[in-house]
């Protein structure tokens, strides 16, 4: 089982504003909010699991979505910090199949991560949107 932010069938939005004379300056911008990662493995003592958390960070770029733009960000630009440490910081490597942490039976692991945009690049002005995919594996 996994939940990533709200859960359900809502998707939670991390959003960046970055003033128009800092744009591309390397000074990082933070969310304001962190979002929950959570997940649950289960197995008998006798026949004990691994589950794999991945994300691909490659598929669903952000892209600028005004008339006409072409311009994206790779997710690259993007890192998180966790509060806990339960579930690693780290930064997206712009991968189809990226691990984040792998967890052993029974257990239930939850932890707030707080993404910041690098804000390195030289880029439009314009709202840019994309997405992640985390998926939770127990083979």
């Amino acid at each position: 089982q996994i939940r990533v932010g709200a859960g359900g069938n809502n998707i939670t939005q991390v959003a960046f504003t970055v003033p128009a004379g800092q744009v591309g300056n390397g000074t990082s911008v933070t969310a304001a909010s962190p979002v929950l990662i959570q997940v649950l493995i289960r197995a008998s003592g006798a026949n004990p699991l691994t589950g794999f958390l991945t994300v691909d960070s490659l598929s669903n770029p952000l892209k600028n979505t005004d008339p006409g733009s072409t311009s994206s960000i790779p997710f690259s630009e993007i890192s998180w910090a966790s509060q806990d440490g339960d579930i690693p910081e780290g930064t997206f490597q712009d991968e189809i199949d990226q691990d984040i942490v792998s967890f052993q039976s029974s257990q239930r692991y939850r932890d707030f991560h707080t993404f910041s945009y690098a804000n390195t690049l030289l880029i439009e002005s314009g709202t840019y949107e994309g997405h992640v995919i985390y998926t939770w594996a127990v083979p």
